[in-house]
């Protein structure tokens, strides 16, 4: 009987150490192409803005080099050693002369060879791409004082190559030292206009701003000069997840949103691709301020979840996240379009009520919402009414009503809180005004009362109706402080009141702060906010 006992015994603690590791989470793998590196654009253009620019600077604490990228293939046109900026210009076609010394080369050594003779004798002169090689000098605003220098200071250090008087028909790229002195022009390019630090470890800066990896520029007929950083992808989350979220806060719910932009971007690549880049640096991507944003706990957070990712049925989840709820999440399809089996709403519970929007309100005159709504196309005359006329079970409009003298403008979805300039905080509101009666009732819905017809219970059994308009109206409040209110005969004003911040699918970033504060995992948040998915690393 003691043997069988043991026997039994030796099974239990066997079986109980074999469920321990079982609970553990068990490595999975995604098997997803993800390059090695994510173009970003820092200065561009796309479907929304234009922040292209005519100039920038660019350096290095080890210096840069200049080059053009062809097929995979680098050449440079211009090192730099110092840390000092070099500066790149766009030049219109036309406005800047030049003198070409020798011929056009089909090879780059060839253009070198010219350009050692020309430097050896003393003239500074530089190597042009034009999807070709030339060897260029000087910088003149007309052709008369580039012809002078032709024949003059530069005819005896050309080594008896011939001088020829040029001028751009295109945009060129001009690159100056800090002095002026112009060391490189780019004129066409079947590639890309390429800066690198000289040391591979350093960052780039451009403008004063510090980027790990390269930067690519591009020139487009509708644009100026298109900047884009190209960064390794891990490297990349590095400057995105301290813009997103606060370095000082709870270490899982920072892993949580390293893993959710992680997943995000790779569902995103090549979203602007047609302009020159995967991702923009900004909130219609993912906010990226490069290396001078970075944090030491959110670069931690990026190292310790490498390669994890969001994943429904075996693939990366297209996951969305936000501020904050407001208390609880949407479903995708009251926000959006379609109906998304991972992106459904949930409680919130912890979201701080400390956070900037967990209340708040926005008060407009009715001739003031007349004007928001002729701005984008809306003239439906002056404002007689607005109202909320379908709610979401988390409490979001679905649907908003205004009538005016002259029709009416309906808003669905995200657009009730795109109706206002600037937009709401979140879709999370109701609408008060001083000529109705705005109440909460115990399931926490926002019911409006007409002031004119209002029911009061005077005992247990028995009402009365009043006309509040005339009389006014004396109510309790929430902490049960007594307050007159007034009512006018018409909307004198409209108070938008919410909660919120943000389209509310997906996860909550105050919302994952608070759960991770009460105990939760980063993965436990992550399927909480995104439910019936998993997190698996990518191979």
């Amino acid at each position: 009987m003691k043997r069988v006992k043991k026997g039994i015994l030796y099974i239990s603690i066997i079986m109980l150490m074999f469920s321990m590791i079982i609970t553990e989470p068990v490595p999975v793998h995604a098997y997803i192409n993800v390059p090695s590196t994510v173009r970003v654009g820092i200065y561009y253009v796309n479907s929304y803005q234009n922040t292209t620019v005519t100039s920038f600077t660019a350096s290095a604490s080890g210096g840069i080099n200049v080059g053009v990228n062809i097929s995979g293939s680098y050449y440079p046109l211009y090192e730099h050693y110092g840390s000092d900026n070099l500066s790149v210009f766009l030049d219109s076609p036309g406005s800047k002369y030049f003198v070409r010394i020798g011929g056009v080369y089909s090879d780059r050594n060839s253009a070198v060879s010219v350009l050692n003779i020309c430097k050896a004798n003393g003239l500074p002169a530089y190597l042009v791409f034009d999807n070709n090689w030339q060897v260029w000098a000087g910088c003149f605003n007309d052709a008369a004082s580039a012809s002078n220098a032709a024949t003059g200071t530069y005819a005896s250090k050309t080594g008896g190559q011939p001088v020829t008087v040029v001028t751009s028909p295109v945009r060129d790229l001009r690159v100056t030292r800090s002095d002026g002195t112009v060391v490189a022009v780019l004129v066409n390019c079947s590639g890309n206009f390429r800066i690198n630090p000289n040391n591979s470890y350093d960052v780039v800066r451009i403008n004063g701003k510090g980027y790990r990896g390269y930067i690519d520029c591009f020139r487009y007929s509708d644009s100026h000069i298109t900047v884009v950083n190209v960064v390794d992808f891990e490297e990349y989350l590095y400057g995105v997840v301290p813009n997103e979220i606060e370095g000082a806060s709870h270490p899982e719910a920072l892993k949580a949103q390293a893993v959710a932009a992680r997943t995000y971007s790779i569902t995103q690549l090549g979203k602007h691709m047609k302009y020159g880049f995967d991702l923009c640096n900004s909130e219609c991507c993912q906010v990226y301020k490069g290396y001078d944003s970075e944090y030491p706990t959110t670069n931690v957070a990026v190292d310790q979840t490498r390669g994890e990712v969001v994943t429904f049925l075996g693939e990366p989840a297209t996951i969305y996240y936000f501020a904050s709820s407001g208390g609880m999440t949407e479903n995708s399809e009251n926000v959006w379009y379609s109906q998304v089996p991972y992106l459904r709403a949930v409680e919130d519970p912890y979201e701080s009520p400390s956070y900037a929007y967990s209340n708040w309100s926005y008060e407009y005159t009715p001739q003031q919402i007349k004007q928001m709504l002729i701005d984008k196309g809306y003239n439906i005359g002056d404002i007689l009414n607005i109202e909320i006329s379908q709610v979401t079970e988390s409490g979001r409009a679905l649907e908003l009503i205004v009538t005016g003298t002259q029709g009416k403008a309906i808003f669905t979805k995200e657009k009730t809180r795109l109706m206002t300039s600037p937009s709401l905080p979140s879709q999370k509101f109701y609408i008060a005004n001083d000529a109705v009666l705005t109440v909460q009732n115990g399931e926490h819905q926002i019911l409006s009362i007409d002031p004119g017809s209002v029911r009061i219970q005077t005992s247990l059994t028995s009402y009365t109706t009043i006309d509040a308009r005339t009389a006014g109206l004396t109510v309790a409040g929430a902490n049960l402080t007594l307050e007159y209110v007034h009512f006018n005969g018409s909307p004198s004003t409209y108070i938008f009141i919410g909660k919120g911040k943000g389209h509310g699918i997906g996860m909550s970033q105050v919302g994952a702060k608070g759960l991770a504060e009460n105990g939760y995992t980063y993965r436990q948040i992550l399927t909480h906010y995104f439910q019936g998915t998993e997190i698996q690393a990518l191979s």
